[in-house]
Order: structure tokens, then C-alpha cells, then sequence
């Protein structure tokens, strides 16, 4: 298992089949959003991948530091190997956060979500409410 800190944007064509979708904020909107940010900001943005023994890769976060804001978003986190390897992952995501300066680092999920679930595993805890008014 390899995990490395990826710059080149084409790596989010790689792996955006894995991205979780929010309604119109499809997979290919956030790969071209991501790409972007990799493009323009590349101090701001953190995209780390984890590849097996065959190099495909099975695992990756995506994050960026906000503007304006002392935080970092955490956008994208996939995984599917066992535990150690999202572990890794989130200690470098914390450490990388620290060293871009920021205070925490946020992300959103539905509140009775899996995901949810996996994230206070790594000490993720609820800071506010995401209110929405269906149109």
C-alpha cells in the first residue's frame, strides 16, 4: 500500500467514480471544480491517494483550504480498504491542515449516514447545522 500526495490535476479523473454526488453537484462538476482549484491553487488544495500493490488506486481525500476562513473544507473521502489506510489518510490531512495554518477542518454528511458514522471515528464531531429550504 502506497499513499502519496498527488499535483497533477488528472489525477481526479482517476478517481472521481467514487465521489458521493449531491444532487446536481455531480462527480464531473466537482472533478472539474477540483482540477481547478489543483490548477490555480495548488498551496491551497490536498489530494491524497492510496494505491495498492498494482498501483489502481483504492482510496483519497480531497480537501482545500477555505478563503477567507481559518479553516479547511474536506470534500472527498473514499476508502476501500480496511481501516488503516483512512487512518493515515486523516493523520495527513490533519498534518497538512496544521501546516497550511488553518484552526479545523469541516465537511459535510448527512447526519444518520455511514459516512458519518466512519468520520468521529477519526475525532470528527458536530459544530453546527446545514439548514435547507427545498425549493
Amino acid at each position: 500500500m502506497n499513499i502519496r500526495i498527488e499535483t497533477q490535476p488528472e489525477i481526479i479523473d482517476l478517481i472521481k467514480c467514487n465521489f458521493v454526488e449531491d444532487g446536481d453537484y455531480t462527480r464531473d462538476v466537482m472533478a472539474d471544480e477540483f482540477k481547478e482549484l489543483m490548477t490555480k491553487h495548488p498551496d491551497r488544495t490536498l489530494v491524497l491517494v492510496a494505491y495498492d500493490d498494482n498501483k489502481k488506486p483504492v482510496g483519497h481525500i480531497v480537501a482545500y483550504k477555505a478563503f477567507n476562513r481559518s479553516y479547511a473544507c474536506l470534500e472527498q473521502a473514499y476508502s476501500s480498504t480496511g481501516f488503516q489506510v483512512p487512518k493515515i489518510g486523516f493523520e495527513a490531512l490533519a498534518e497538512w491542515a496544521r501546516q497550511s495554518g488553518v484552526k479545523s477542518i469541516r465537511l459535510e454528511t448527512e447526519r444518520d449516514s455511514v459516512a458519518n458514522c466512519a468520520v468521529k471515528r477519526y475525532g470528527f464531531a458536530e459544530h453546527g447545522v446545514v439548514m435547507e429550504l427545498k425549493l
